[in-house]
């Protein structure tokens, strides 16, 4: 329940939407070709690394560059989007997150014959959470756990969980840069109409609305950061939404990193759409005056 529920936010805020198990290809020349960063500067206590993850990856596309490794056992601690060891307070609070305002439905926001197509994709488990809940249930988050299942079924790994785990073998801290809940208010930016119809586009789709989620996997395991932005700006329905759902939370976090920089060496592994662009990850700390440089 608890992984479900911090990738139900982080698939679409990110707004990242298989490729063959081989090694992952050497960085591509650009401007943003790498996924791992090493940040220096006035201020920073020794050196810190920021990380590109993808929030979920078919299992045998999963690797893991040496240059993490290295970055995680030189880190003090581990900064993620979100924690992921959520107590039952933060999963109750997310929980009521995940609904829609008021005694809005499901069946509210589609005509009866359309409404009968969405109710059979949630009788069939399309939603993570049981039983009525699921028709009140935000439709984003329902056309979230549509794509996940079809495009990578049971058989996937993430960056966060790996990550997670290692830090926490280490007997390392693990922070969040913003809450579950944050993150699920963030949704409140599109409205219901909008979401009810992605679902719908989700569930039609099935296996092919895979193809993209398949360039996006490739391009990652090319560390293309330019491409991947491409891909990202492009998903229909999210474009009138980038603003709030990407780089105001880019901006919110530049203060946070700071001051924990001061302190600490991190690992900041964050979602590979916060990194490239004007208003990525990367400039805003460039900007603030740090050295920030690929490792290749």
């Amino acid at each position: 329940m608890r992984n479900r529920l911090y990738h139900a936010c982080c698939w679409i805020l990110c707004l990242l939407s298989s490729a063959a198990a081989q090694p992952a290809a050497a960085p591509e020349e650009g401007r943003y070709s790498s996924l791992l960063w090493e940040i220096k500067g006035k201020g920073v206590k020794g050196v810190s690394y920021l990380y590109g993850t993808i929030h979920a990856i078919p299992a045998d596309s999963f690797f893991v560059l040496p240059g993490l490794q290295a970055a995680a056992a030189r880190a003090d601690r581990l900064v993620l989007e979100v924690p992921m060891d959520l107590s039952l307070q933060s999963v109750i609070a997310s929980a009521q997150g995940m609904m829609m305002p008021g005694n809005t439905r499901l069946r509210d926001l589609y005509p009866p014959d359309v409404y009968e197509e969405v109710d059979a994709f949630l009788s069939r488990g399309g939603s993570p959470l049981p039983g009525a809940a699921s028709e009140r249930m935000k439709p984003i988050l329902l056309a979230e756990q549509a794509s996940r299942g079809s495009c990578l079924g049971a058989d996937q790994q993430s960056y966060e969980i790996y990550l997670n785990e290692l830090f926490r073998k280490q007997e390392k801290p693990v922070s969040g840069l913003e809450t579950v809940g944050q993150q699920l208010a963030f949704l409140d930016a599109i409205p219901l109409d909008r979401q009810a119809a992605y679902l719908l586009e989700s569930i039609r789709e099935g296996d092919a609305g895979c193809a993209e989620y398949g360039q996006l996997v490739s391009r990652y395991r090319r560390q293309d950061l330019d491409a991947l932005s491409e891909l990202s700006e492009s998903a229909p329905g999210f474009s009138d939404y980038t603003e709030i759902l990407l780089y105001s939370r880019n901006r919110a976090w530049i203060p946070k990193l700071r001051d924990w920089m001061q302190r600490e060496r991190l690992l900041i592994a964050v979602g590979a759409g916060h990194l490239p662009g004007p208003s990525g990850v990367i400039e805003l700390l460039r900007e603030a005056g740090y050295e920030v440089s690929a490792v290749r």
